[in-house]
């Protein structure tokens, strides 16, 4: 039997709707251009007709897609994956379809992983880079890709990056912790950028408090 939503073309779709095959287009790349009464007019036709608009043909034709790549370090902390949740919902409603995946931590995975999905044309990376990613490496994906980094920086890269005060967070963190009862705390952290920033907020808290101590 015949694949009927295959058999159906965008001309079909716009002869039912009484619209033209631009208007059909507009309404299937979720374009703001179209006005509320024709778009309900197109959404019917495809419905009533079993069009499937063919987004790998088309990405094809433009060089464009709306697939954006979320690659989390570690998906096993909760933060992360709450992080990707909202990713997800905020990529979603500005029409973009999200694949979420996790490096584990891992330099190898990480370059690995992206390379695979440079195959499906994505749009965008957004990238939580693991520790020791390579600036160069990093540098060169966003001269061919629209990328954005969160949460880690890699030192010395050229590509936007996003990050948290992590020293405010160290900061306010300790002071709500140094209290009447407990006024006796240790930092351990290591030598990454992240954990150089808390301590920062750390040390300005216990100063603040006169509570330090170098060791």
């Amino acid at each position: 039997m015949p694949n009927k939503a295959k058999s159906v073309t965008i001309f079909d779709v716009a002869h039912l709707a009484g619209v033209s095959k631009s208007t059909v287009s507009l309404v299937l790349t979720q374009s703001k251009k179209v006005a509320d009464k024709s778009k309900q007019k197109v959404l019917q036709a495809i419905d009533e007709l079993g069009y499937v608009y063919n987004r790998d043909a088309a990405a094809m034709r433009s060089g464009r897609s709306n697939l954006v790549a979320v690659v989390i370090d570690d998906l096993t902390n909760p933060l992360m994956a709450e992080l990707a949740a909202h990713l997800e919902l905020q990529l979603n409603s500005a029409h973009f379809q999200t694949v979420i995946v996790s490096s584990n931590n891992s330099v190898e995975r990480q370059t690995h992983t992206i390379n695979n999905l440079k195959e499906y044309n994505v749009a965008a990376f957004i990238v939580c880079p693991v520790a020791n990613t390579c600036a160069q490496w990093l540098d060169k994906l966003a001269s061919h890709y629209n990328v954005i980094t969160l949460m880690h920086e890699v030192p010395y890269s050229a590509a936007p990056c996003v990050l948290p005060d992590y020293s405010k967070v160290g900061h306010l963190v300790t002071s709500a912790l140094l209290t009447n009862t407990l006024n006796t705390l240790i930092f351990i952290g290591d030598n990454s950028q992240t954990s150089k920033a808390q301590a920062a907020g750390f040390i300005s808290a216990c100063e603040q408090k006169k509570l330090l101590s170098t060791m």
